[in-house]
C-alpha cells in the first residue's frame, strides 16, 4: 500500500477533474490537448492529470507530463474516429529492488482505439514493474469523453503498487436484498475451473458476505426470487495486460480494487425484470463503472430504461436474456441483448472490496475532506439500500 502522502481517493480525482475543465476552458486553443492540464503530483508512485480535448483542431500531441517520476503523453491519431494513443513509462524506482524504469527501453504506446464525437469510455493498462523481491505493478487508467461537437476531456491516473502481504491479496463480496430467495456466488480464475463460494437459501433476505480465493478475476452472483425468476450478474475489471498486445482480459480483482478504491468498498446495482417474467444475465465491466468522473447514485427500487442491452446511466453494464460471453477483442458481448427497450429495476446491491477492508483514515487538508466525502457517499448508499 502506498504511503498516505501519495494516496489519491477517487473523489479527489473528481475534484481535480472539475478544476481541469475550468482551467482548460480559459486556456488558449494551442493544440488538440489544451494546456494547462490539472495535475496531482507527480509522486514517485502516483500521478494524476486531466486535459481538455478538442477534436476540431489539427491533430497534435500533448506535452510529455509527469516528470521526473513518470512520462505520460496523449496523442490523437488522425482519421475516422479519431483515435487516441497513450505513450507511457514509469521512470522511477520507488521501492527497494525495483527496476530503474518500466519498461526499461523507453515509453510504450497503448492504442486506446477510436473516439468519435459523443463517445465516453475508459480503459486500464496493467504492466509489471520488475522487482527482485516480489511482484510490483504499474497500472494506468484513462477515461476520455467528448460531446457531439467533438469537445471534451481526458482524465488519467497512474499508480505503482507493491505486492501486498498474503492476507491483503483477497477480494471480498457482499449482497444485500430485502427479498427472500436463493443466493449463489462463484468466482473465476485465469486458469482452472470456477469455484462455488456460496449457495444458500435466504428465507429472510438481508445480507451475506465473504472472501474470494486469491487470484480471482471475476465474481458471478445469481439471485433467484419469486415464482421463480432470477438475475445473474458477473462483474470484472477488463484490462489490457499482455505485453505488446491490445487484447482484453479479466484483471486480478484484489489488485484492481486496490488501484481504484485502495480496497475500500464500492457498490453495484443488481438489476431485475420488475414484471418478474424474464430471467436476466448482466455483465459489469468495473473499469468503466469505476472510471466515471462522478459517483453514480442508485437505490433499491430505482428503474432504468435499457435499449439494446445498455444504458448511458449504467456505464459498463450489458444486459441480456441469455448468458453473456467474453471475447478478447470485444470484451463482454451478447447474442441476445434485451429487447429494443426494456425497463429494469434495482432489486439488490452488490458490494465489492478487499479483505480485510482498510481502515478509514481521515487525512489532513484536502485529502481529509475528500476522504470524508467518500465515506459519506458510502453511508448514503447504505441508507438507500435499507
Amino acid at each position: 500500500m502506498i504511503a498516505n502522502a501519495t494516496r489519491i481517493p477517487r473523489l479527489l480525482i473528481t475534484t481535480a477533474f472539475a478544476a481541469g475543465l475550468l482551467a482548460a476552458a480559459t486556456a488558449p486553443s494551442r493544440a488538440v490537448f489544451i494546456a494547462p492540464c490539472a495535475q496531482i503530483g507527480p509522486f514517485d508512485t502516483t500521478y494524476f492529470t486531466s486535459c481538455d480535448w478538442n477534436q476540431n483542431l489539427a491533430p497534435a500531441d500533448s506535452a510529455v507530463m509527469g516528470a521526473p517520476f513518470w512520462s505520460v503523453q496523449f496523442l490523437e491519431v488522425a482519421g475516422a474516429g479519431p483515435g487516441l494513443n497513450l505513450r507511457l513509462q514509469h521512470t522511477n524506482a520507488p521501492h527497494k529492488g525495483d527496476a530503474a524504469a518500466a519498461p526499461a527501453g523507453g515509453p510504450f504506446t497503448h492504442n486506446a482505439g477510436p473516439y468519435p464525437p459523443g463517445v465516453i469510455k475508459g480503459g486500464v493498462v496493467v504492466r509489471s514493474h520488475a522487482n527482485i523481491f516480489g511482484v510490483h505493478t504499474d497500472i494506468y487508467n484513462y477515461h476520455a469523453s467528448t460531446n457531439a461537437l467533438g469537445v471534451g476531456s481526458i482524465r488519467f491516473l497512474a499508480r505503482h503498487l507493491e505486492d501486498p502481504p498474503a492476507p491483503d491479496r483477497l477480494a471480498g463480496w457482499s449482497y444485500t436484498d430485502p427479498r427472500p430467495g436463493r443466493l449463489e456466488v462463484s468466482a473465476s480464475f485465469p486458469s482452472g475451473p470456477d469455484q462455488v463460494i456460496f449457495n444458500q437459501k435466504r428465507p429472510n433476505g438481508a445480507s451475506n458476505r465473504g472472501a474470494l480465493p486469491e487470484g480471482a478475476t471475476d465474481v458471478k452472483i445469481r439471485y433467484t426470487v419469486g415464482d421463480p425468476f432470477f438475475t445473474e450478474t458477473t462483474f470484472a475489471f477488463l484490462v489490457f495486460a499482455d505485453e505488446g498486445s491490445e487484447s482484453l482480459s479479466e484483471g486480478n480483482l484484489a489488485l484492481l480494487n486496490r488501484f481504484f478504491t485502495d480496497g475500500a468498498e464500492y457498490l453495484v446495482p443488481m438489476l431485475f425484470d420488475p414484471s418478474e417474467l424474464t430471467n436476466l444475465f448482466v455483465a459489469v465491466d468495473l473499469t468503466q463503472w469505476l472510471s466515471q468522473p462522478s459517483p453514480i447514485s442508485f437505490a433499491i427500487g430505482d428503474l432504468f430504461d435499457i435499449v439494446g442491452g445498455v444504458s448511458p446511466l449504467l456505464p459498463g453494464f450489458l444486459i441480456s436474456t441469455t448468458p453473456i460471453l467474453f471475447d478478447a477483442g470485444l470484451g463482454f458481448f451478447s447474442t441476445d441483448p434485451v429487447p429494443v427497450t426494456m425497463r429494469v429495476q434495482v432489486g439488490g446491491i452488490i458490494d465489492g472490496r478487499n479483505i480485510p477492508e482498510p481502515s478509514r483514515v481521515v487525512l489532513v487538508g484536502l485529502l481529509g475532506v475528500l476522504a470524508l466525502a467518500s465515506w459519506s457517499r458510502r453511508s448514503r448508499f447504505r441508507v438507500a439500500a435499507s
